[in-house]
């Protein structure tokens, strides 16, 4: 049983960490939360219902089952306002569940710790964690026993120490066809010299104390012409002939000193040096600045950026791959429509996450639910209107009914008169305080993106008027 509150002090990091650890293990296991709103004992305040929903969400995601503790009052009768909202939250549970039955976690890489730091991770194996969930990677954490032929990868932070129990049993792994991500201190062995043979570096050694930057090459959303500050401390290496650089090191005009200063933070970078920062070779990756404890400290997104290039490079063919609110369909799930978005992971809708073709009854095995781009809205779960299509569902968000003759629209700070005769709303200029917008159409935007930028405005001004002489004020949503 995993217990930790995040607004507790664990934090939002420490769930994934346990959960990924013990499902590895194939022990079943049950997750603990609270329904208080900071930590255990604070009765008189309950935790927001969109708070216990997405914990409870996680934890069901990492194939764990779940349970929300409570104190019992002195009087020793239960808060109807307590199971209310957990009752609340469960009825969300109980929709998913039999989505659930006979599933099981599929992980294709695996990252190894040392399981003697207990509930105390560190900031380098909380950031591999983060780091490799916001990559969509599909793993687990592992201790160093254990046995790693079920996995495609390995990543090895750099809070792990590669004795030579542990060298010996990665290269076996390497030889067997495996790819492995080294980082930081991992890259020594217990001996001091490279804990894995043919390294794609060479000449590891600590670096001298002092500010360095890293400049990327062919990693995916970095500039190659602005390097990046390195936080932490690095080792030095040159890459060995045939290995693929992705980072090399820029050192500063000079170090700060007593009697040289530049810069509030630490002096600009200035000249590239032969120094590598992260190379990959034959199956090996190898990283030479602390990057998962740095992106645990500092959230330099370059730093996950260049750990996902290296992960590119050796699993090309993810089990996952896209940006936060993506799924793909399966094997054999049917193929969605150009420009259909999947249902974001988080949402509340008990219909599961699985694309519907249009033939499909609502109410079918599985059920399925509309989303944007989507022909029709068949839906089990009551929240959608079954069989209307979207052109039929924008027409009566336009004109109030189904088949009424179009009005004129006005939310917000827009005004959109819509034109009839089947002409793009677009076609007539904005009128009163109108905003322009993007629009397929290229003229004024369209009723739906004009509401839009409406709402957006009038929270803005909220926002402005609630926190007059009030810098503290929250946004108001």
């Amino acid at each position: 049983m995993a217990a930790g509150l995040p607004t507790g002090g664990w934090g939002y990091a420490f769930l994934p960490y346990v959960a990924r650890f013990v499902r590895s293990q194939g022990l079943p296991a049950l997750s603990h939360t609270g329904r208080f709103h900071e930590s255990w004992g604070d009765n008189a305040a309950l935790k927001p219902r969109a708070a216990l929903l997405y914990e409870c969400g996680r934890i069901l995601g990492h194939g764990l089952t779940s349970g929300v503790g409570d104190v019992l009052h002195p009087r020793g009768a239960p808060s109807p306002a307590v199971y209310e909202l957990v009752g609340s939250v469960y009825g969300h549970i109980a929709a998913c569940e039999p989505f659930l039955e006979s599933g099981r976690v599929v992980s294709e890489v695996a990252v190894i710790v040392d399981p003697g730091l207990g509930a105390n991770p560190g900031a380098s194996n909380i950031g591999a964690v983060r780091a490799l969930q916001q990559l969509r990677v599909q793993f687990d954490v592992v201790p160093p026993e254990m046995n790693l032929g079920g996995y495609r990868a390995v990543v090895v932070p750099e809070a792990t120490e590669v004795d030579d129990a542990l060298a010996g049993r990665l290269d076996a792994y390497r030889g067997a066809g495996g790819a492995i991500l080294l980082v930081g201190p991992s890259l020594v062995g217990s001996g001091g010299g490279p804990s894995l043979p043919d390294l794609p570096v060479e000449g590891l050694a600590r670096a001298p104390s002092g500010e360095a930057f890293l400049a990327c090459q062919g990693v995916p959303g970095e500039r190659e012409d602005f390097p990046v500050i390195a936080h932490g401390s690095r080792l030095t290496a040159r890459p060995r002939p045939g290995a693929e650089i992705l980072a090399r090191v820029v050192e500063p005009y000079h170090s700060r000193a007593w009697d040289r200063f530049c810069g509030h933070s630490y002096t600009p970078p200035a000249r590239p040096t032969d120094e590598v920062a992260v190379a990959v070779g034959d199956g090996v990756a190898a990283v030479t600045v602390p990057l998962f404890e740095a992106f645990h400290e500092h959230g330099v997104e370059t730093y996950r950026r260049l750990l996902g290039a290296a992960l590119d490079r050796l699993v090309p063919d993810p089990l996952h791959r896209g940006a936060p609110d993506q799924l793909r369909p399966g094997p054999g799930d049917p193929t969605p429509r150009p420009g259909a978005r999947p249902v974001p992971p988080w949402s509340t809708c008990p219909c599961p996450y699985a694309w519907r073709p249009r033939s499909a009854p609502c109410g079918s095995s599985p059920p399925g639910r509309s989303f944007p781009g989507a022909t029709t809205a068949t839906t089990a779960c009551g929240r959608h209107q079954p069989g209307r299509t979207r052109a039929a569902r924008d027409r009566a968000r336009l004109t109030g009914k189904p088949g009424e003759a179009p009005r004129r629209v006005a939310r917000g700070l827009v005004s959109v008169p819509v034109q009839a005769g089947g002409g793009h709303p677009c076609a007539a200029r904005g009128s009163g305080r109108s905003r322009p917008g993007p629009s397929e159409c290229g003229r004024r935007a369209c009723a739906a993106v004009a509401r839009d930028h409406g709402n957006r405005a009038a929270r803005m001004r909220t926002w402005a008027r609630n926190s007059r002489g009030n810098p503290s004020a929250g946004w108001a949503r």
